[in-house]
């Protein structure tokens, strides 16, 4: 005849123990890396987490517009080469910010083993970190092959020239051939 074995509840406890230890440990962890981040992130301006933070707040609250204005719109750089628009990303300002931007930041670079669709569409990765960046207007993606031309607007002179030295832009530039960058800082 088959006997029924009651599991016993002393042996069950004990065994639950080691994973709640374990949860509240990863639970503790978790907290420890938000509040790391939400620091890191308020500490410096040009941090791209405060940066994906204001974003989702621009998204949120519908500052951010990609307009289709200007798709498909050809302008040229200062050496007469044409570039076609491909995309215009817009954060509207507050009315703490200049009625105007101050600044507009050209930057030139050529793509690095990319055709320009795989570029088109890789181009949206960075935004969210520095589209929450200070002074952030607007930028015009350009294009002709290989060569891109991106055409910002910033608040000052300032706001553009921190952004040309942050780790967002260094994000962008992983894809260019070396030694093919260039930028200007026109004042408006």
């Amino acid at each position: 005849m088959a006997q029924t074995i009651e599991p016993s509840t002393r042996n069950s406890k004990l065994t639950a123990q080691p994973h709640r230890s374990c949860f509240r440990i990863f639970l503790v962890l978790v907290g420890l890396l938000i509040t790391a981040l939400v620091v890191i992130a308020f500490s410096s301006p040009l941090n791209p987490v405060r940066s994906v933070i204001n974003t989702i707040g621009f998204i949120v609250t519908g500052r951010l517009h990609f307009s289709s204005e200007r798709i498909g719109e050809v302008v040229t750089d200062e050496d007469r080469h044409p570039y076609t628009i491909f995309r215009q990303v817009i954060v509207d300002p507050t009315k703490d910010q200049p009625e105007h931007p101050g600044a507009v930041l050209t930057l030139h670079f050529q793509v690095t083993n990319m055709s320009p669709e795989q570029n088109q569409f890789y181009s949206l990765v960075p935004l969210p970190l520095y589209l929450g960046n200070p002074g952030f207007r607007s930028k015009l993606f350009t294009i002709n092959g290989t060569d891109c031309q991106s055409i910002y607007e910033w608040d000052t002179v300032q706001d553009a020239e921190n952004y040309v030295h942050s780790v967002a832009l260094k994000t962008i530039l992983a894809r260019a051939v070396p030694g093919s960058v260039t930028y200007r800082i026109d004042p408006q």
